[in-house]
This record gives C-alpha cells, sequence and structure tokens, in this order.
C-alpha cells in the first residue's frame, strides 16, 4: 500500500513540475506555482491512492 502513496505523489509532483515549466514559459508565475496545491493533502494522497490499487 506504501508504494501506492508513492506512486500517487510521485505522479502528482510530476505533474506539477510540468505545468509549472509550461506556466512560466507564458508568464504565470504564480498560477504555476499554486496550480494543483490541494492535491498534496494528505486527503487527496489517500484517497487517489486507493484507488490506484483498486479499493
Amino acid at each position: 500500500m506504501l508504494h501506492a502513496y508513492w506512486r500517487n505523489f510521485l505522479y502528482i509532483l510530476n505533474h506539477k513540475v510540468n505545468v509549472l515549466v509550461e506556466c512560466w514559459k507564458e508568464g504565470l508565475y504564480i498560477q504555476g506555482i499554486i496550480h494543483d496545491w490541494s492535491k498534496f493533502s494528505l486527503l487527496f494522497i489517500f484517497t487517489a491512492a486507493l484507488r490506484l490499487v483498486g479499493l
């Protein structure tokens, strides 16, 4: 189960970095930084990880 949490965290982090890079190219610095902050909450990480393992 810990593996699912880790995979989910890395997926969110990868997405956030990609969005940050694209936002900075367009000059949207603040939007790039605050994008998807809610996805780093423990509630979201746990529920998303449970979905990844099919529970």
